[in-house]
């Protein structure tokens, strides 16, 4: 009889313990047609609410999200994260920095914002594969797409208000449709513009109330005014670095952040992306549907905007 018990509450605990796993497992990652949305921010507050030393942090963070411990591994290979210094930053983080993202944000907002990004996007262009969406919040802010065992990942930081939020979506979820339709190529500058340019006009493709300011969402308007008056110069500019690669040409066109991007002198920053737009607007101007564009090698692309001369002049 002893022993029937102390099975019986054996098989309790377990029984206990997996749906206490299962059940964290539905509140961080929501199942959808097209691929999963990861509630990553939820891990970051759990460690803020714990003792706060390295090991919590690999616990509710980095080992909880794989999504996260390939954000964190990808920052240390291009040097934005020093192992260190990192370590002993996690040390100093207050949940009252954090508290306003975190009351601000919530799992009913991010999926009526998801629903309604894909959902529009999806009637544009079809999906080929599915993608994740990983919400996440740390001391930085930032948006971008990575490949996660496999599978193409957005991420994109709570710490933006919604109405960025959706540009960001849309904007990187558009470079997960081109990227799964367009030609492999090299990686070049004329790659880098066509593939921002794609991106950055999806948002006018969504509504009519979008423009130009809202496709280039990641520059200030004033920049954006800049290009518009100085566009011949950026062209002289560029086309004599299309087919160059490397940091260097990413810092003077598609890089931001002051200290890290080099621009040419007088010129703003992230110039290649208010191109890129231009591009797409001239192609989609000329009759070519975003489907067909986005099959495109890159110098197909540039040719049929007659935004450049023909690379054979």
């Amino acid at each position: 009889m002893i022993i029937k018990v102390i099975l019986l509450f054996a098989l309790f605990t377990f029984l206990c313990c997996t749906n206490t796993g299962n059940q964290t497992k539905q509140n961080v990652i929501i199942p959808k047609d097209n691929g999963n949305i990861i509630l990553a921010y939820k891990g970051f507050e759990n460690f803020l609410n714990s003792g706060k030393n390295w090991n919590d942090y690999e616990e509710y963070v980095l080992k909880a999200f794989p999504a996260l411990m390939a954000m964190h591994r990808r920052y240390i290979s291009v040097g934005l994260t020093d192992t260190v210094l990192f370590k002993k930053e996690v040390y100093g983080y207050r949940i009252d920095d954090f508290r306003p993202y975190l009351t601000t944000i919530n799992e009913e907002k991010i999926i009526k914002l998801y629903n309604s990004v894909i959902q529009q996007m999806d009637s544009i262009l079809n999906p080929l594969k599915k993608v994740d969406f990983c919400f996440y919040l740390s001391n930085g802010r930032d948006v971008f797409v990575q490949d996660v065992s496999g599978r193409q990942t957005i991420y994109v930081s709570i710490k933006y208000d919604m109405k960025d939020m959706y540009l960001a979506l849309a904007h990187e979820y558009a470079h997960c449709l081109h990227h799964q339709r367009r030609p492999e190529e090299p990686s070049v500058l004329k790659k880098w513009i066509v593939s921002e340019g794609i991106a950055s006009y999806f948002p006018v493709l969504l509504s009519e109330e979008y423009s130009i300011y809202d496709g280039l969402w990641m520059m200030p308007e004033e920049n954006v005014d800049w290009c518009k008056k100085n566009e011949k110069m950026i062209i002289d500019s560029i086309i004599v670095d299309l087919d160059k690669n490397g940091l260097a040409i990413q810092k003077k066109y598609i890089c931001g952040g002051e200290g890290f991007a080099k621009p040419p002198k007088g010129f703003p920053e992230k110039t290649a992306y208010y191109i890129g737009y231009k591009i797409t607007e001239k192609c989609l101007e000329n009759g070519i549907h975003i489907t067909d564009l986005c099959t495109m090698d890159s110098k197909t692309v540039i040719d049929k905007s007659n935004i450049f001369p023909t690379q054979d002049d």
